[in-house]
């Protein structure tokens, strides 16, 4: 509906950053937010899908925090 040539999706749970990626593949780029209940999900094993990583939610109003990759 709203066609564009690159999409961001920022969520704190590793599972949804992995089905992401496999749908329009490097169109998206994705943000995992280290907060809240899915702060500790450094140790699981699909961790490290998204192709940004921040601390938290408030870190998105810097904007240049998002040009250092993970």
């Amino acid at each position: 509906r709203f066609p564009a040539d690159r999409y961001v999706m920022i969520d704190d749970k590793p599972r949804i950053h992995a089905a992401m990626k496999l749908a329009p593949g490097d169109r998206v780029v994705t943000v995992q937010v280290r907060q809240g209940h899915y702060a500790n999900a450094a140790s699981n094993e699909l961790s490290g899908v998204a192709d940004f990583s921040i601390d938290s939610f408030g870190t998105l109003v810097d904007l240049k925090a998002l040009l250092v990759p993970r």
